[in-house]
């Protein structure tokens, strides 16, 4: 049996068994082996099993990443009973189809065991890559029940969009969708951004009111009266 062994892990070293091959006749091989004779062997054998089904599913994945297959991704790992590291996989698919790699992350965030991946270690992803606006829509879904732990996060979808789309953070306040972030933090920024209505919103220190109402040439009659009715 050690013999066979031997000649079947020279077989893999030289390229002359598919993977599957190599999967099922080394489980076979390990399940007819003795405990006392080859117990070594077997042990050996099933971390080459290991290292050998990831490097075939990390190759796999690399060509369903390229090709736009990404629910295949998930359904293949489960389907080959591997765990792989969901944030390389996801660093490799944002670099190499971006596209598709929000909707990566939405599929490992609300997989049906439980999320796969880390909400925080996914924006840094995102913001490695500068994408802002995949980022954001991540984060709008990730943090729709206003949580009071999710303040940080709250905190970092709004300095981002602050710095870099105006705009999207001005809709996001206006929408009054968060409620635990940072709100001297983000009132800082808006005005800033030229976000003065929003930063007079965000303040509550009397100093900080003040200054922001030297510009008050900036803000509608109506919002002014409303704010101070």
């Amino acid at each position: 049996m050690i013999a066979e062994l031997k000649r079947f892990l020279l077989s893999i070293l030289l390229g002359c068994t598919q993977p599957l091959e190599i999967i099922q006749y080394a489980s076979s091989c390990i399940g007819c082996t003795q405990p006392n004779s080859t117990s070594s062997v077997s042990k050996q054998l099933a971390g080459s099993i290991n290292g050998l089904l990831s490097l075939y599913f990390v190759q796999d994945v690399f060509c369903f990443a390229q090709t736009g297959q990404i629910k295949k991704i998930v359904l293949h790992a489960k389907k080959v009973g591997y765990s792989p590291d969901y944030v390389a996989l996801l660093q490799h698919v944002v670099r190499v189809n971006p596209e598709k790699g929000a909707e990566f992350t939405s599929q490992l965030v609300n997989d049906e065991a439980g999320p796969m991946v880390d909400v925080e270690r996914v924006v840094d992803i995102f913001m490695s890559q500068n994408m802002i606006q995949p980022a954001t829509s991540f984060l709008l879904d990730a943090l729709k029940d206003n949580k009071p732990e999710q303040g940080p996060l709250q905190t970092c979808v709004l300095e981002m969009n602050l710095m870099h789309a105006p705009q999207v953070a001005d809709a996001i306040l206006g929408n009054e969708m968060f409620t635990p972030y940072n709100r001297p933090r983000i009132a800082n920024l808006c005005e800033k951004a030229g976000l003065m209505q929003r930063a007079l919103e965000q303040y509550e220190d009397l100093a900080d009111i003040k200054c922001v109402i030297v510009h008050a040439t900036t803000f509608l009659v109506e919002w002014l009266t409303n704010y101070f009715s």
